[in-house]
């Protein structure tokens, strides 16, 4: 197992401390991963509109366009946040850990003083 170091943080219930692997500055994730997550949720988006519209199309086409709005908006961002969401972040996290790790420019990339921690 490699290295890790401790960094001290200050959160919401006061000083704690994080261990991460050494070498790697506490960063938000790579554009790519954002981009990644944009482009599969949309196409997800996309795919759950469209079989709505190829199921229930003719009963929502009896509804006004704000009812059909709700009714597919409502389903849509159901089925997004408790099934698709979570294991399409898993999948996009896994497909992002395969490649480069990098640092935004101008943030720390070593840690400066703090002693690594062995577990």
């Amino acid at each position: 197992m490699g290295k890790l170091v401790v960094s001290e943080i200050q959160g919401p219930q006061g000083p704690g401390r994080v261990r991460r692997p050494a070498g790697r500055a506490a960063v938000s994730p790579p554009v790519r991963v954002r981009l990644a997550m944009t482009l599969a949720a949309w196409l997800v988006a996309f795919a759950v509109v469209m079989l709505l519209l190829a199921l229930f199309g003719d009963l929502l086409a009896a509804l006004p366009m704000a009812g059909r709005a709700a009714v597919i908006s409502g389903v849509l961002v159901t089925v997004m946040v408790n099934l698709v969401m979570p294991r399409l972040a898993g999948l996009v996290n896994r497909w992002a850990a395969s490649g480069p790790v990098t640092a935004p420019a101008g943030s720390a990339t070593e840690p400066s003083d703090r002693e690594p921690v062995h577990t």
